[in-house]
């Protein structure tokens, strides 16, 4: 078993593209249970993850105010039969502004899916094996 944690600042310059726009930031954290794969039932094989970032946009309200935005997520990943293949299910919620300080309010509720291992586009084989080319024989000249 593996825990793992994750810990993002992200700062974006805006403020010098143009006068309606600031700097803005980022804050991000996550953390991730990742089982030993191949022990155990098939559902003590299944990862966890969960995050979340709270982020300062790079513009303001209409009334001048700053907005803000949070973020929480989770995640699983179902492993499937065949090694390395296995489906990706993620819940992500976003908070966006607040109506009493900007006049602007925005929630969302987003699900995502992911299949990993089914490769579309594969390596082309070989279809003849390496071999010499023959060099020519050894005439003589007239």
């Amino acid at each position: 078993e593996k825990y793992k944690t994750s810990c993002d600042l992200i700062w974006e310059e805006w403020d010098s593209i143009s006068d309606n726009y600031h700097n803005s930031y980022q804050l991000s954290l996550g953390v991730a249970y990742d089982p030993l794969s191949g022990y155990g039932e098939w559902y003590e094989q299944i990862p966890l993850r969960a995050g979340g970032y709270v982020r300062k946009l790079p513009f303001n309200s209409v009334n001048g105010e700053e907005i803000w935005e949070q973020s929480l997520s989770f995640g699983t990943s179902i492993p499937l039969r065949t090694p390395g293949k296995k489906i990706d299910l993620a819940a992500q919620y976003t908070d966006r502004g607040k109506i009493s300080e900007n006049q602007y309010r925005d929630k969302n509720l987003m699900f995502h899916i992911g299949i990993t291992g089914f490769d579309i586009f594969k390596k082309r084989y070989k279809k003849i094996a390496p071999r010499e080319i023959p060099k020519p024989d050894k005439k003589n000249e007239f």
